[in-house]
């Protein structure tokens, strides 16, 4: 059949005892799935396939939602129409990974905005090329938070074809005994703040950290501090959160 999928939640609670799977494998129809004030707990993974058609697929959790996901997000397509996982104004915490798999550009997108915050205990992966948009805008912090993991920030370069991924608001929050516990994946931009909690961020030369015009830090100290080069772009007073070698 081919027919408009739409679910709409309000002030709901969903748990998911298992693995929640989401599968579009044709059609001309739209997939939409739309939440407000609700509490999404998946277990396990938390995964949404698109291998064809030509509706998109979009799925919005807002206005004080609360996304807990026990191991994987997994935005896959390959070949289907876009899907896009929209964060506002809501929390979302993913257990372990952040998974892209997509075939080209402009397929797979997770977009954090209005004051969103994505907890991330694991990585950002993706493919050769890096393929899947990571948004972040309107006061959203992208949080590398954890206690077991050490952590790659994934390259704001993204694809080098249109994909990239974007960090508004960058928190390290890594309180693993190794060091250094979070080190960036290629070059990383910052445009709003950079904060530095708990655990070492390691940059180099070739894996840039550069702060933006109009970007600042906040929280650097003796147990959390960038370990390397930072670039900062614009004239204002700055004072850089660098360890004594650096």
């Amino acid at each position: 059949n081919n027919f408009n999928l739409s679910f709409t939640f309000a002030n709901s609670t969903i748990h998911v005892n298992n693995d929640f799977t989401i599968n579009r494998n044709g059609g001309t129809s739209i997939l939409s799935i739309i939440a407000s004030g609700t509490t999404l707990n998946v277990d396990n993974d938390f995964g949404i396939y698109s291998t064809a058609g030509t509706g998109d697929n979009t799925l919005t959790f807002s206005t004080g939602s609360n996304v807990t996901i026990g191991n994987d997000l997994v935005l896959s397509n390959t070949g289907g129409p876009k899907t896009t996982l929209s964060i506002s104004n809501s929390d979302a915490t993913v257990t372990n990974d952040l998974s892209f798999t997509a075939s080209s550009d402009n397929l797979v997108e997770l977009d954090l905005q209005s004051a969103a915050n994505l907890y991330l205990n694991g990585d950002v992966l993706q493919g050769s090329p890096a393929y899947g948009i990571l948004s972040s805008s309107g006061s959203s912090t992208v949080h590398y938070n954890s206690s077991d993991n050490l952590q790659t920030v994934a390259s704001t370069d993204g694809s080098g074809t249109g994909d990239v991924i974007s960090y508004e608001n960058l928190t390290i929050n890594n309180s693993r005994i190794t060091t250094p516990q979070v080190s960036l994946g290629g070059n990383v931009v910052v445009t709003g703040t950079l904060t530095l909690t708990d655990g070492e961020l390691k940059s180099t030369s070739g894996n840039l950290l550069t702060l933006a015009a109009g970007a600042s830090t906040t929280g650097a100290s003796i147990n959390s501090f960038v370990d390397g080069p930072i670039k900062k772009i614009g004239n204002t007073p700055f004072e850089f959160p660098v360890g004594d070698n650096n």
